[in-house]
C-alpha cells in the first residue's frame, strides 16, 4: 500500500485551520467597530450617510394653504347644484393669484378668485374649482384680470371677465392642500441610525434642513499585493494579471457606507528582495495613519502550486492566529520572514502581511 505523501514542510501551516465561525470571533474580537464620533455634513453631501440625531421638522409642509390646481378659489356652498345645463354664476374678482403671492383679496359669498397651481389660498376659500369645469364671460375691457387670464381654458383673449359659469360643484377641500397636511412641525420626520436615501434628503429639503449630524465613514485601506498585478489601463504583459480583488474590496467597502482608500501599484518600489524600504515603509504608513481597517489583496505564488488563502498574524491583531479566509489574501511564501526581521539586503522569499503595514 502507498504511503501517503507527506505534505511539504513550509505547507504545514495551511494543514492548521480554525472553524469559519472561530476565525470570525476572533477577528470580532480584535477591531473595535463603535462609532467614529460624529460629523456635521451638508444635505448635498448626506446621501448615504447614516443620521446620528433624531431630525424634527421646525415647519409646516406645505407651510400655507396652497391650490393643487389651476382654477378659481370659491366657497364650496356657492357651486352646489352646478350642472353643465344649469351651471352656478359667479363674480370674479380683480386679482390673480400667482406662486409666491400673498393674495389681498377676501373671497365672499358669490366671488371667486383666479389662482394658478401652488398658489396660496385666499381668506375666505375653502375650495377650488378647475379651470377645466368653469366658463369666464368678459364684460369690459383693459383689465388686469382679463390679461391675466388670456390664454386659459375658457378664459377670453381679451376683456374683463365679470362672471364665472360653473359647470361642476366642488365640496370643502377640493383642490386645496392645507398647511400641515404632508409633514407637521414639531413631528419626527428621521430617526438617529437611518440610513439617509433620496427620498429622505427630499424631505431633510422640504423642513429647509441645510446639514445634519452624521456618524463618521469608516475608513478603509486596501493594499494590493504581488508581483504578477498591474493596475486596470496599463497593457497587459506576460505573467501579470490586473489587479481586480482591491476594486472588488474598495466598491463592496463603499456598499456598505465605508471611505476607501487604495494606493497606487508601484512594484518593487516598496520591496526589495523582499524587505520594505525603511523610509518606503514609514511614509507608506503615514499616508495611512488614519484606516480603521487594513484589507490586503494579492495572488497566491506557492510552492508545488497549492492555491490555499491564509491570514497571517498582523502585529496590531496579534491575537487572531493563523486562519484560512477565502479570497481576502494570499501568502507568498511559506516562511515567516517579517520586514523587521531583515538586516541584509538577502532575505529569504517574500512575506506580504498585514505586519508590513
Amino acid at each position: 500500500m502507498r504511503e501517503p505523501r507527506a505534505a511539504h514542510p513550509g505547507q504545514e501551516q495551511f494543514l492548521q485551520v480554525l472553524d469559519r465561525d472561530e476565525a470570525e470571533r476572533r477577528f470580532r474580537a480584535a477591531i473595535d467597530v463603535a462609532p467614529r464620533g460624529i460629523e456635521t455634513v451638508s444635505l448635498d453631501a448626506a446621501l448615504g450617510r447614516v443620521l446620528a440625531a433624531d431630525v424634527i421638522a421646525s415647519v409646516d409642509v406645505p407651510s400655507f394653504d396652497r391650490s393643487n390646481v389651476d382654477g378659481f378659489a370659491v366657497i364650496a356652498e356657492d357651486t352646489f347644484g352646478a350642472s353643465e345645463e344649469v351651471p352656478r354664476v359667479l363674480s370674479l374678482a380683480e386679482e390673480v393669484i400667482h406662486t409666491a403671492i400673498v393674495p389681498s383679496t377676501l373671497v365672499r359669498r358669490g366671488t371667486a378668485v383666479p389662482i394658478a397651481t401652488g398658489g396660496m389660498m385666499p381668506r375666505g376659500a375653502d375650495a377650488v374649482v378647475m379651470v377645466e369645469h368653469a366658463d369666464v364671460v368678459a364684460q369690459h375691457t383693459n383689465s388686469n384680470v382679463g390679461r391675466a387670464l388670456s390664454g386659459w381654458p375658457g378664459g377670453p383673449d381679451q376683456g374683463h371677465p365679470t362672471e364665472l359659469h360653473i359647470r361642476r360643484a366642488v365640496t370643502a377641500g377640493s383642490g386645496v392642500s392645507f398647511a400641515g397636511t404632508d409633514i407637521t412641525a414639531g413631528e419626527t420626520v428621521l430617526r438617529t441610525g437611518t440610513l439617509l436615501t433620496s427620498r429622505d434628503t427630499g424631505v431633510l429639503a422640504a423642513i429647509g434642513v441645510a446639514s445634519i449630524d452624521a456618524w463618521r465613514r469608516p475608513i478603509v485601506a486596501i493594499l494590493s499585493t504581488g508581483d504578477e498585478i498591474i493596475a486596470p489601463g496599463t497593457p497587459m504583459q506576460p505573467a501579470r494579471i490586473y489587479d481586480s480583488n482591491s476594486q472588488v474590496l474598495a466598491d463592496a467597502v463603499r456598499e456598505l457606507g465605508g471611505e476607501a482608500r487604495r494606493p497606487a501599484l508601484r512594484r518593487h518600489q516598496q520591496r526589495r528582495r523582499g524587505c520594505l524600504v525603511p523610509h518606503r515603509r514609514r511614509a507608506h504608513r503615514a499616508r495611512y495613519r488614519g484606516a480603521r481597517r487594513r484589507v490586503e489583496a494579492g495572488e497566491a505564488d506557492l510552492p508545488g502550486g497549492d492555491a490555499s488563502h491564509t491570514c497571517r498574524r498582523p502585529a496590531r491583531l496579534s491575537d487572531l492566529g493563523d486562519f484560512h479566509v477565502p479570497r481576502v489574501r494570499r501568502a507568498r511564501d511559506h516562511g515567516d520572514v517579517r520586514p523587521a526581521d531583515c538586516r541584509t539586503r538577502d532575505c529569504p522569499g517574500t512575506t506580504r502581511g498585514a505586519s508590513e503595514q
